[in-house]
């Protein structure tokens, strides 16, 4: 099963959830201690218009949305993140 949460294909919005990785972690946390039956997220930002001044932003977001999600339960939750479209060395970052 799949749960959309806001999804627009928007550089804008992707760049709003950069700029708060806290409250996005909450945001997934509260959802997944509404719905025990969540065991991770899928992390898809199906966006173009990214540029090479997201790339730390966007470094930020993963590091802490994925240490918030790995804390946020007894055995962490399964966390997958795609490639922001137009970042080809975001694979490069990822820890």
């Amino acid at each position: 099963m799949e749960l959309w949460l806001g999804e627009d294909d928007s550089i804008a919005s992707a760049r709003y959830m950069f700029d708060h990785p806290t409250e996005t972690a909450d945001a997934l946390l509260a959802v997944a201690k509404q719905y025990p039956v969540i065991k991770g997220f899928n992390i898809d930002l199906e966006c173009s218009g990214a540029n090479a001044t997201d790339v730390e932003p966007y470094r930020n977001f993963l590091s802490v949305v994925t240490n918030a999600l790995h804390e946020g339960s007894d055995n962490g939750y399964f966390i997958q993140m795609n490639v922001l479209s137009g970042l080809s060395e975001m694979g490069r970052i990822f820890r």
